[in-house]
């Protein structure tokens, strides 16, 4: 009648030591951004490869297309983790490239500028003179003026 359904792996759900991972990190006082991250990176990889095996985490590393950074990033991570887990882990080695900042040209950010609506424009144009971050100008003011 039906057709069978396809047998389910669990490389697709986290591991409940990502999760039990997460609410370690919560205990030690890490900002909920960072959690986050760190999850998500070991979500990712547990999907292509067992965590429980470093030498496989590593392969997968190695053929990955990320930039280096990314990679010395998710190294950290691993790291702390199987930390956590009492794994031993010999970090591979990555080094992030510094890069130098694309920083546009005065008639670009015209442009942008000019493409925005009267309040973005605005805003635009008091960061671009003022050369603010965008909190100072656009926080309210907590002195009275």
């Amino acid at each position: 009648m039906g057709s069978n359904p396809t047998p389910r792996t669990n490389l697709g759900t986290s591991p409940p030591s990502v999760l039990e991972y997460g609410f370690h990190l919560r205990k030690n006082g890490y900002k909920d951004s960072s959690i986050e991250r760190r999850v998500r990176l070991l979500k990712t990889l547990s999907k292509s490869c067992n965590l429980n095996e470093t030498e496989e985490v590593k392969g997968l590393l190695a053929r990955l297309g990320w930039a280096e950074s990314t990679k010395e990033l998710a190294c950290d991570i691993l790291a702390s983790y199987y930390h956590y887990r009492k794994i031993p882990f010999d970090k591979p080695r990555y080094e992030r490239i510094e890069t130098i900042p694309f920083i546009p040209l005065e008639n670009e950010l015209d442009s942008l500028i000019g493409g925005c609506g009267p309040k973005t424009a605005t805003a635009l144009q008091l960061l671009k003179e003022s050369y603010a971050r965008i909190g100072e100008n656009l926080e309210p003011q907590m002195d009275g003026h």
